[in-house]
């Protein structure tokens, strides 16, 4: 890669168990241009990069973000692009679930405590996969 990102160029090499939660933000592409990219290691790979186990997560904090379309202000992992703090492959149910509890805390009392009822009462989705 001729630019590569240099938060992302700390990641290379890293060992993360495949249920750790920073893979839920931080599983590639995780940008417009990024070419990482995630591989599954056995044991003797870990020996092979002369590691006995996974490494820690890294944690390299979050900063704020506002969408200039609705003005809402997220919270984006550094060294990810807004938008892209994702898991490609988690249920849409999951996704839409979660954008409804935050616009129910935008809604007037009844109509917020009605949304968040309606979403109590059904039943949830399967876990996310690790």
């Amino acid at each position: 890669m001729t630019h590569p990102r240099p938060l992302h160029v700390s990641w290379d090499a890293k060992v993360i168990p495949a249920e750790d939660p920073w893979w839920r933000t931080h599983w590639p592409p995780n940008g417009w241009g990024c070419k990482c990219r995630a591989f599954a290691l056995n044991e003797r790979d870990l020996r092979k990069l002369g590691k006995s186990g996974p490494d820690s997560p890294p944690d390299d904090g979050t900063r704020e973000w506002t969408d200039r379309v609705t003005g809402e202000v997220h919270q984006v992992p550094n060294g990810i692009d807004p938008g892209w703090d994702y898991t490609p492959g988690t249920t849409v149910t999951t996704r839409v679930r979660g954008e409804l509890r935050r616009k129910a805390r935008q809604l007037p009392g009844p109509l917020a405590r009605s949304l968040r009822q309606d979403l109590r009462e059904q039943p949830e989705p399967p876990p996310l996969p690790a």
